[in-house]
């Protein structure tokens, strides 16, 4: 077969896409070959063993068919929790459901249900999607059911059930403050995932929801920067008056430096995203403090100072990953709106929107991907409907200090 790179464009590009996505990788199946579809070509072929050069050839695509063969195999039908066989039963993941929302509910860590059903990304599962779900696990509706076997019977002491319900997604937490709660949860550490939950009663989240005019929103864009996309949503932020923080990948800011140091000159943050947007805590302790140095180095190179926040690929705040990332002075930094999440696009953006205003509270984070035609062309939508609703897009760093 002929090679397929960047700049290649029609359905070739769209089929490889196709199968990049199907594989858990981010990208666009428009059938253009740009800047995203040759990073995740990159990330696939690493992962894979092969020679990261971002090119499709022979090999790449075989590569690509057997991992979307073997997804194909295990990716059922949505329909009622049924029996999976010997060894388990299946969870029909429901409409803006998480991973880790599942894994509350059936006592499975997420990365046993990340392992066992082949999921690369957590982030991602989609409605209908069945999930595997290891025998024993399902708890019954009775608040004294015994939960999962094995490694999801590990629980930490009460006092650490206390801290980890008041770990909210959207509140920037210092790398003293998790390295704290995360040392004090070690036990359990492989099973943590900071996810979307009810505010502890009497928190800043719980008191925020009485207002309704004035509430303070950070807006923040993951994986950038990007040739066409970043461009656009500059200028978007810049008719609006607005400022954003841009959680920007290393290699991605090598190839655009212009971009870097404009979203610097226009007033908006810039945080680190890793260098080459892997999962983090699956990575050697060499790999992964490279991942953070590299990206790091190369902001500060090009633009004369260094970042202050931190968002790992795909949401993974594992204790290595957060360990690392305080040991270069990096407040990691999650998002509040897990439910509302801007990938795979939605169906409905006016419904996306409506929603994603409806949970707005005080301090809330919206983290949306750069990349995408999808959330390029939702942004004005979105920012008007923020302005009509009398909410307040602000730095992230007032989002700090308001949460701190």
């Amino acid at each position: 077969m002929p090679l397929v790179k960047k700049g290649d464009t029609g359905p070739e590009v769209r089929e490889i896409q196709r199968m990049l996505s199907e594989s858990g990788l981010r990208v666009t199946v428009d059938g253009k070959f740009g800047d995203r579809t040759e990073a995740a070509i990159k990330l696939f072929q690493k992962r894979n063993g092969l020679i990261s050069d971002g090119v499709v050839g022979p090999k790449t695509k075989a590569a690509l068919q057997r991992e979307t063969k073997k997804r194909a195999s295990s990716d059922l039908s949505s329909g009622s929790p049924s029996s999976a066989g010997k060894g388990g039963t299946f969870y029909v993941v429901k409409k803006n459901e998480t991973l880790s929302e599942i894994s509350r509910k059936v006592g499975v860590p997420t990365t046993l249900l990340s392992k066992i059903n082949g999921i690369q990304n957590p982030n991602f599962v989609r409605e209908g999607q069945k999930l595997k779900i290891p025998e024993g696990s399902m708890p019954d509706k009775t608040p004294n059911a015994a939960g999962s076997k094995g490694a999801a019977d590990v629980q930490p002491p009460t006092s650490e059930i206390n801290n980890l319900r008041s770990l909210e997604v959207g509140r920037i937490y210092t790398p003293e403050q998790l390295k704290g709660m995360l040392e004090a949860l070690a036990p359990v550490a492989g099973s943590l995932s900071i996810s979307r939950g009810s505010p502890v009663p009497g928190s800043r989240s719980d008191d925020s929801k009485k207002l309704k005019q004035g509430l303070r929103v950070a807006l923040t864009f993951d994986d950038g920067p990007f040739s066409v996309t970043t461009p656009v949503i500059l200028d978007t932020l810049k008719q609006n008056g607005s400022s954003a923080t841009f959680f920007i990948v290393g290699s991605m800011a090598v190839q655009h430096p212009d971009l870097v140091r404009r979203i610097i000159s226009e007033g908006h943050i810039l945080g680190n995203h890793s260098y080459s947007h892997s999962a983090l805590r699956g990575l050697s302790p060499k790999d992964l403090y490279n991942e953070v140095r590299r990206a790091n180095a190369i902001i500060q190179n090009l633009t004369g100072s260094s970042p202050k926040f931190f968002r790992p690929p795909y949401g993974d705040f594992g204790k290595n990953v957060i360990d690392v990332a305080a040991s270069h002075d990096l407040t990691a930094v999650a998002w509040s709106n897990v439910a509302f999440n801007d990938y795979p696009p939605p169906e409905d953006p006016e419904e996306f929107i409506r929603g994603l205003t409806a949970s707005l509270t005080d301090g809330y984070t919206i983290m949306l991907h750069d990349g995408l035609w999808s959330t390029v062309n939702l942004l004005p939508k979105l920012m008007k409907s923020l302005k009509n609703a009398g909410v307040k897009i602000v730095p992230l760093s007032e989002v700090l200090d308001a949460t701190s």
